[in-house]
């Protein structure tokens, strides 16, 4: 708060001017703090973002590794029908699992499984919806990546 002026009227608008500057300094370097941390944030969240793609490329990589390993045994992928429920559980052998547990993407949801027709002959395909943000799909053609 500005004080009554002490030499007269001149004084006063001199301090009023001063106080002006000074809350005008203020704004200025809040803003500029304010545009940094917006800065920072976005690049935080572009890392993390990347980081939950790395890992949704990893699990499809084992789910793909365990689908080959199920076809070894058994000739033939999974049903579609039957999905990857097959892979965590004892399968049609009753032995071990080829997953430990049920896989979900980084953004909690389950992978899916299914064919796919490339050229008129039908590949298993694993596949996520990604980031529920952003409208992508990711996926794997067992044994191509496409």
């Amino acid at each position: 708060m500005v004080s009554k002026p002490q030499y007269g009227k001149a004084t006063y608008i001199v301090q009023y001017a001063e106080c002006i500057m000074i809350k005008n300094s203020l704004m200025i370097f809040i803003f500029f703090v304010g545009l940094a941390l917006g800065i920072l944030v976005a690049k935080i969240y572009a890392k993390l973002n990347l980081s939950s793609e790395g890992q949704m490329r990893f699990d499809l990589l084992n789910i793909e590794t365990a689908l080959v390993f199920y076809r070894n045994e058994f000739g033939a992928y999974p049903e579609g029908a039957v999905g990857l429920s097959v892979l965590y559980r004892n399968g049609k052998s009753g032995g071990e699992p080829y997953i430990d547990r049920e896989i979900l993407d980084p953004w909690g949801r389950k992978y899916n499984y299914g064919y796919i027709s490339v050229n008129g002959v039908e590949l298993p395909f694993v596949w996520s919806y990604g980031d529920p943000q952003f409208e992508f799909v990711y996926g794997r053609i067992v044994d191509k990546e496409y």
